[in-house]
């Protein structure tokens, strides 16, 4: 998160930030926290689509559940759990992981449906 910046400050040498001008620590402190702001917005956007997918998926599921396989209606609701538990920690690799899988679960219902 934001290591790029926030290394400028831990690992340089305390007579390099202090020959550095306020108005550059500024501008350094200023980019750190844009950094961390725009991390923050992508993951909650992502959190959002996550929620989402849950409420289709699981819409979904309700609507077909009776059509499909029980293996697939376990496969799909093993997928959302575990996407619940991925959004708990606020991970974005694990989320985004997570809803791909659940994606990919949710798909097998067409497969089912169109045969």
């Amino acid at each position: 998160m934001s290591e790029n910046v926030l290394n400028c400050f831990v690992s340089s040498p305390f007579w390099r930030l202090r020959s550095l001008k306020v108005t550059e620590l500024q501008l350094m402190w200023s980019d750190l926290h844009s950094q961390i702001h725009q991390e923050r917005k992508e993951l909650i956007d992502l959190i959002n689509s996550a929620d989402t997918a849950i409420y289709s998926i699981e819409k979904s599921l309700g609507e077909y559940k009776d059509r499909i396989p029980s293996e697939v209606v376990t496969e799909i609701e093993t997928a959302v759990s575990s996407l619940r538990t991925a959004i708990g920690g606020e991970n974005a690799e694990e989320i985004k992981s997570k809803l791909d899988a659940a994606n990919k679960a949710v798909s097998k219902i067409g497969e089912h449906m169109s045969k």
